[in-house]
């Protein structure tokens, strides 16, 4: 990959930007390192003396330490700077239809425990609290507890990110208005942070995984839902009401099916996992073929042996999400576009036909490229995405001055 020059990292040679800078060398050193003061200074545009000094804190609290030496041709080989993974840890928490995860992630995206709930048809405001308690005391670690800096909170949507509420998403078991960020940081004694599921990934990949040199791109998370985390000049856009992103919600038939969001023809209703298994159940009906036991595995493994059903499913399938995504890609221009959920799974068999899909029928195709890239954390970065969500939200609340 070929990416542009990280311009949005740049720092402020003041004094009353120490904490912004202290916030803007951990986040690269985070994700970039191990790394030199002297690679910190040509990114930062920071000075030497002010790399030196506001690393130096982060070493003597413990949070950053010096692996080694780079390999120079010639001079003084510089010392490079690492984080100690678990000298902040997050209590991660993620919310989706079918159950509750909880864990706990160090500074590299690396999941130390995690654990999992089911939540049933029947489910009520009530008996969620118990259950996400149930859990989240299952795998805080008391042990641990002064090296926990946050809980950060991934949730299918909608969501009111500034009161901390689950609002009223589609088929949750008629759960809604949930206050969800004030009972889990009362418990702990923590600070907590909501997000959305698909804006959470979107920072997983921009921290842990492919993103990491990538100014502006879009996360498309497909599972029982369709979502999208847009990233612009390495910041997480929201919309004004924290609703950006939703690209499930694109109308791609006017005249087509009912949304749970009450909409017709809603890209979700043609491409997420359960329909794409409901496409897949009425086709043998109507072939008269004997009705296997449907699953998203076995639709992958069946179109991989030559099932036609199944492969047309996902051919289908790949057509809605990349009309969808030709119309994100012209409103945003991103840089590239990666694919992740439960989608990743069979991304051998999706991605190369949304990439060309895009490339085909996007704005000016002849101009410029948009590669189309499968998730750099397949499968793991909605939860793993719960320690950028802190670290972005605690670093991003200290105060601007010395």
């Amino acid at each position: 990959m070929k990416f542009s020059e990280l311009s949005a990292l740049r720092g402020v040679n003041i004094q009353q930007g120490k904490q912004s800078n202290k916030a803007l060398l951990l986040k690269i050193i985070a994700t970039q390192g191990p790394i030199s003061r002297v690679k910190l200074s040509e990114i930062t545009h920071l000075t030497k003396m002010t790399i030196s000094n506001l690393v130096n804190e982060y070493i003597n609290d413990g949070i950053i330490y010096e692996k080694g030496i780079e390999e120079a041709s010639t001079g003084r080989k510089p010392l490079l700077l690492q984080v100690v993974p678990d000298s902040l840890l997050t209590l991660g928490v993620y919310i989706s239809r079918d159950y509750i995860q909880a864990g706990i992630v160090d500074l590299k995206g690396a999941s130390l425990r995690n654990e999992r709930i089911h939540l049933s048809a029947s489910e009520t405001e009530e008996s969620f609290i118990r259950k996400l308690f149930m859990l989240t005391d299952s795998v805080f670690n008391i042990d641990r507890k002064a090296n926990i800096w946050g809980i950060g909170i991934a949730s299918i949507g909608p969501l009111n990110i500034s009161e901390g509420t689950i609002l009223n998403p589609p088929n949750f078991h008629n759960i809604k208005d949930l206050d969800i960020v004030k009972p889990l940081s009362e418990r702990y004694g923590l600070p907590a942070y909501l997000e959305n599921d698909m804006n959470v990934s979107a920072l997983a990949e921009m921290y842990f995984g492919s993103g990491q040199k990538v100014n502006n791109f879009i996360y498309v998370g497909i599972t029982s839902g369709i979502g999208a985390g847009i990233v612009i000049d390495r910041k997480l856009y929201n919309g004004s009401r924290g609703f950006g992103g939703e690209i499930g919600h694109i109308t791609v038939d006017i005249n087509g099916k009912e949304c749970g969001c009450g909409n017709r023809g809603c890209l979700e209703t043609y491409a997420d996992i359960p329909a794409v298994l409901q496409w897949v159940k009425e086709e043998y009906i109507k072939q008269n073929l004997d009705l296997p036991e449907l699953s998203w595995l076995w639709l992958i493994d069946s179109a991989k042996t030559g099932n036609e059903i199944c492969r047309k499913a996902i051919e289908r399938q790949c057509r809605y999400l990349a009309a969808a995504i030709v119309t994100a890609a012209n409103l945003i221009d991103p840089e590239c576009i990666f694919i992740g959920g439960e989608i990743g799974l069979a991304s051998d068999l999706t991605v190369p036909f949304i990439n060309q899909y895009v490339n085909q029928y996007k704005f000016s195709p002849n101009t410029f490229q948009i590669p189309v890239y499968p998730s750099g954390l397949p499968g793991g970065a909605t939860f793993v995405g719960t320690a950028a969500l802190v670290l972005e939200r605690n670093l991003g609340k200290e105060p601007q001055h010395d």
